[in-house]
């Protein structure tokens, strides 16, 4: 499936969203720092959670791969989050 996924997204599209993946790691923290000041959480575990998985696509040998990778890892989480009760 991922091979079929990345060719169907333009290469820009691709870049795009490696220069918005970037940014996610301070705008994560961000929030997370605003809605649970104390440092304590939910928020601030899946932060955690996701900091570990931004380095490895960022320390990727294969940044593709780990790219999609992590957009599948993600994808996950989110499922997981609304398939037990979660919102937006």
């Amino acid at each position: 499936m991922q091979d079929r996924e990345q060719n169907t997204v333009g290469e820009e599209q691709v870049r795009q969203a490696k220069r918005r993946l970037i940014l996610l790691k301070p705008k994560l923290a961000y929030r997370a720092r605003k809605k649970e000041p104390n440092g304590k959480g939910p928020l601030t575990d899946l932060v955690k959670v996701l900091d570990k998985a931004l380095d490895i696509v960022q320390e990727s040998d294969d940044p593709n791969k780990s790219f999609f990778n992590f957009v599948a890892y993600f994808e996950a989480i989110l499922a997981y989050h609304k398939g037990h009760g979660g919102k937006d």
